[in-house]
């Protein structure tokens, strides 16, 4: 494998043994996607949990306004690379009939060429790769081969991030629960009230002094424990 499609799996490797930024790891893998195509810029969409399209990653400002004129619009090339799991390309913006506002933006910039890359994982399409470029027709079969090796490396790290942040999510949702039922044991025990009615003396607390169910619940168990 060429040495630079290497360094974009040195970079997932890292990411996910050693932990890290994610927004620094996919910010150098698409340094190294702008190296590796020899395009002169490249950006990375994603998916919010919202499903509201985002650039998280960009080598230069220039991308920002050729991917936020697609998100305005609702289509463009990233967006309907990850709607379909197709690989887009634009040869030449001035003859692209598409996507009339996306080329209009991307040729007052000078940009003349362009390349959409979905990042798919388990049937997901949940963003985009894109490389854009000012020559006509730049992006030959072997820079789209080499462009897929990226963007899949991305989407892995991108997902994996993902899975992550939801597990620590339901970790943390799951211990909120075990203390608030511990609180009500012992609001229980203490009164002689129903289960019930101990959340819902722990509701009235929370709201009273505009603070979570979970902090009160901690703090009635520390009082209890002293």
């Amino acid at each position: 494998m060429d040495e630079r499609l290497m360094r974009t799996t040195d970079l997932l490797a890292q990411f996910v043994t050693r932990g890290g930024d994610l927004e620094d790891t996919l910010n150098k893998m698409i340094a190294v996607s702008v190296d590796a195509v020899g395009a002169e810029m490249a950006g990375l969409t994603i998916r919010d949990q919202h499903g509201k399209p985002t650039t998280v990653a960009y080598t230069e400002r220039m991308v920002l306004p050729l991917d936020e004129v697609q998100y305005d619009n609702g289509n463009g090339p990233c967006l309907d690379a990850a709607r379909t799991h197709t690989v887009l390309r634009v040869d030449d913006m001035e003859s692209e009939t598409r996507w009339p506002e996306f080329t209009a933006v991307a040729a007052e910039h000078g940009v003349y060429s362009s390349l959409s890359v979905p990042l798919v994982v388990a049937g997901d399409g949940f963003g985009a790769l894109n490389l854009y470029e000012r020559s006509v027709a730049f992006f030959t079969e072997d820079r789209v081969r080499v462009a897929g090796v990226i963007a899949a490396n991305a989407a892995i790290a991108a997902q994996y991030w993902t899975v992550a942040q939801e597990a620590t999510t339901i970790a943390a949702a799951m211990q909120s629960r075990a203390t608030i039922e511990q609180a009500k044991g012992v609001i229980m025990a203490t009164t002689g009230c129903a289960p019930d009615d101990a959340f819902d003396l722990l509701v009235q607390q929370s709201q009273a002094e505009n603070r979570k169910v979970r902090d009160i619940a901690a703090e009635v168990i520390a009082r209890q424990k002293r």
